[in-house]
């Protein structure tokens, strides 16, 4: 860490895996590190997971809201995957960071249309019923369906394109 370090950036494991003599550093532990050095610690979660998983036997996906509550500065995720919207990135944390990333000019080439911000207003509308959004959100639904219910419908789809 010097003078030009500008941010601390963790990037979750969610699609890849690095084995040997690893060791992996704790979010606390860098925002820590990062309000010691007055430097912003940005977490990219990958997949953006509002739903704790952990009841389903899921722990290797933290939720976006509990890195906020780690004191991190900025999460990053995707709009799709886990979420279960459209295809985009999404960027939530402290307003003074949010305001900085808006006023970059690469914001403005790179914003949604209105189409897509409303796929994604429907789509956390979703999410205000948790429960609901195991039902409503396709993603999350096919996640959880039972395994009888996946065989059915593979059987389905194998004769369909036997008959093809």
């Amino acid at each position: 860490m010097n003078d030009n370090t500008a941010l601390i950036l963790k990037v979750h494991q969610s699609n890849y895996q690095i084995i040997g003599f690893t060791a992996d550093v704790r979010i606390d532990e860098l925002v820590m590190l990062g309000r010691k050095h007055k430097v912003p610690v940005m977490f990219d979660l990958g997949s953006g997971c509002l739903v704790d998983l952990k009841p389903y036997g899921i722990h290797s996906e933290p939720t976006v809201q509990e890195i906020i509550k780690a004191g991190v500065d900025l999460v990053s995720f995707s709009g799709d995957k886990l979420l279960g919207g459209p295809q985009g990135g999404i960027i939530v944390g402290k307003k003074k960071y949010i305001e900085r990333i808006q006023k970059n000019p690469l914001a403005r080439a790179l914003r949604v249309d209105k189409l897509t911000i409303a796929a994604f207003e429907a789509t956390l509308m979703a999410y205000m019923d948790p429960e609901g959004a195991m039902n409503t959100i396709p993603v999350l639904k096919m996640l959880f369906q039972p395994a009888d219910e996946i065989k059915q419908r593979a059987r389905k789809i194998a004769s369909a394109l036997k008959e093809r």
